[in-house]
């Protein structure tokens, strides 16, 4: 006769509460990674919030802000933030990478404005204001040579 295994699982609805310490990285439910600048829990209401600050690839950036504790899911250790900070550090390369490509193959070509002789610059020097006075003169006010 074969036995019967079973196994017990948990309920879906309990979550495991994270312990939160200053100066370490969490991951929220939406998978951001956020930096703990203060490690107490306040109760706001009837929701407990902690100090928390945004990361942007693996770094802290902005102000902190209050956020709800039942956010979070748990703490990442060194290796995970370092595997963290090295994946986005390749992602950041591909996209320079792709877009240094892609740009002069879609972007049109600048035309270069070519200045001619026949434009005036803004500002004239005397000289040249000098021969245009003279040459904008009837020819009874020019001097005979």
């Amino acid at each position: 006769m074969a036995k019967k295994t079973t196994t017990k699982t948990k309920p879906a609805t309990v979550q495991q509460q994270v312990k939160f310490k200053k100066g370490g990285f969490y991951q929220d439910l939406g998978g951001d990674l956020w930096f703990c600048t203060n490690a107490k829990q306040k109760m706001v209401g009837d929701d407990k919030v902690v100090m928390m600050q945004r990361t942007e690839d693996g770094q802290p950036v902005g102000d902190a802000t209050e956020e709800l504790v039942g956010s979070f899911n748990k703490q990442l250790s060194a290796a995970e933030l370092k595997e963290y900070r090295a994946v986005c550090q390749r992602e950041r390369d591909a996209e320079e990478e792709t877009g240094s490509k892609a740009a002069p193959a879609t972007a049109k070509p600048k035309a270069k404005k070519v200045k001619t002789a026949t434009e005036q610059p803004n500002k004239m020097s005397a000289l040249d204001a000098a021969a245009k006075c003279s040459a904008s003169r009837p020819k009874r006010w020019r001097r005979r040579k």
